[in-house]
């Protein structure tokens, strides 16, 4: 991905963020662009972002969205799909189960139960200087891992040794 697409990508991921905190959403990054916002040296790969968030906060969520020109172009139970130009952002929506327990549910509608701490409200990356919040990479890797067994999905395969290290030095 070429410097300037980069950037604009960046700025349109970290001012969407910075508009749902404003209205007091909470949404986390992951993948590759959740990586990139904890570690600058990291190259996101692709002009797709993925974003998690409650379920409850769905409908503002897509109304903030389409307020600011991103278009609904797909939408399931576990979640819908936006875009704007070139960037495609996927919203999975978390329910909470009869524990407190934080559960995803994949494109089979199988659910996946978060580890405890993986969608903390203190943890952010940096994007554009703008703070974002983002999911634990430890446990998106535990749910990429389970996903890709079940064949659903390919997971990402990264060493995550040198996020772990950002994440302890931020704690």
């Amino acid at each position: 991905m070429d410097t300037r697409r980069k950037a604009r990508l960046t700025r349109a991921i970290s001012q969407l963020a910075r508009v749902l905190d404003e209205e007091g959403i909470h949404v986390w990054l992951g993948g590759d662009w959740g990586r990139y916002a904890l570690d600058p040296e990291h190259r996101p790969l692709e002009s797709s972002a993925i974003f998690y968030l409650r379920a409850d906060d769905g409908p503002d969520v897509r109304r903030a969205a389409e307020d600011m020109g991103h278009a609904v172009v797909d939408m399931s139970a576990s979640g819908f799909v936006t875009e704007k130009g070139d960037l495609l952002i996927s919203w999975h929506l978390l329910w909470l189960d009869e524990m407190g327990e934080e559960v995803s549910f994949d494109e089979s509608d199988r659910p996946f139960t978060w580890p405890r701490g993986s969608f903390r409200t203190d943890f952010r990356g940096v994007l554009s200087k703008i703070p974002v919040r983002i999911v634990d990479p430890q446990a998106e890797m535990l749910h990429d891992n389970a996903v890709s067994q079940r064949g659903t999905m390919s997971g990402r395969r990264t060493d995550i040794s040198k996020v772990k290290a950002i994440i302890h030095d931020r704690m």
